[in-house]
């Protein structure tokens, strides 16, 4: 007899459950939104003004802190992912 889309979906979800995982919903903003892009665009912003204005010795001392926080990782031998030009 075949099954219909909820019936495939119980089986699926109880053979999960079976390997010890359980179903879990996340909301998400919705990224195609305009509010989002002004959201996003409104930070960067932000971060660009806060940068900005960083006195010498802020800069200095937040690019040692920015070196020291990459030092104890492995090399990275995953996928390129600088952004193609």
């Amino acid at each position: 007899m075949p099954q219909n889309g909820a019936q495939l979906v119980k089986r699926h979800r109880e053979r999960q459950r079976a390997k010890g995982l359980r179903s879990v919903q996340f909301w998400l903003p919705d990224t195609s939104t305009p509010e989002f892009a002004a959201e996003v665009a409104r930070a960067i912003a932000s971060a660009k003004a806060e940068e900005a204005a960083l006195s010498p010795e802020e800069r200095a001392e937040w690019e040692a802190w920015e070196r020291a926080s990459w030092e104890d990782l492995p090399p990275w031998t995953g996928p390129d992912l600088t952004k193609p030009e």
